[in-house]
C-alpha cells in the first residue's frame, strides 16, 4: 500500500527511490523479490515431489512442519496456519495441496 509524502518522511521516501533506481541498474532484485521467488520455487518442488512417487518426501515433510510451526510461534493458529499453508502451496496445481496434506498430517 502506497503511503503519502509527509514532511517527516519524504527524505527516507527520497532515498529508498535513489536505491530503489540503483538496485534497478544493477539488475539486482529487491529482497521481497527474491522471497517471491523462493517461495514459488519451493512451492513448485512441492507441486513436482507430489507428482513423483519416487521423490524422496521427507524434505517436503520438514519443510512443511517447520514452516507450521513457525507460523504458530508467531501466533498463528495452528489449524488456519495449516489452511493457509495448504492452499498457498496449491496455488499452482491442486495435486500440490494434497500432496501438502498429506505431509503435514
Amino acid at each position: 500500500m502506497p503511503r503519502y509524502a509527509t514532511l517527516t518522511n519524504t527524505a527516507h521516501q527520497a532515498r529508498q527511490r535513489r536505491y530503489r533506481k540503483r538496485l534497478q541498474d544493477l539488475g539486482r532484485p529487491e529482497a521481497s523479490a527474491v522471497d517471491v521467488a523462493v517461495a514459488e520455487a519451493v512451492a513448485r518442488l512441492v507441486e513436482g515431489a507430489s507428482r513423483d512417487a519416487s521423490a524422496d518426501k521427507s524434505v517436503f515433510r520438514r519443510l512443511l512442519s517447520d514452516s507450521l510451526d513457525l507460523l504458530v510461534s508467531r501466533g498463528y493458529s495452528p489449524a488456519a496456519a495449516k489452511t493457509s499453508l495448504i492452499r498457498r502451496l496449491g496455488r499452482f496445481d491442486p495435486s500440490a495441496a494434497n500432496a501438502a496434506r498429506e505431509q503435514s498430517s
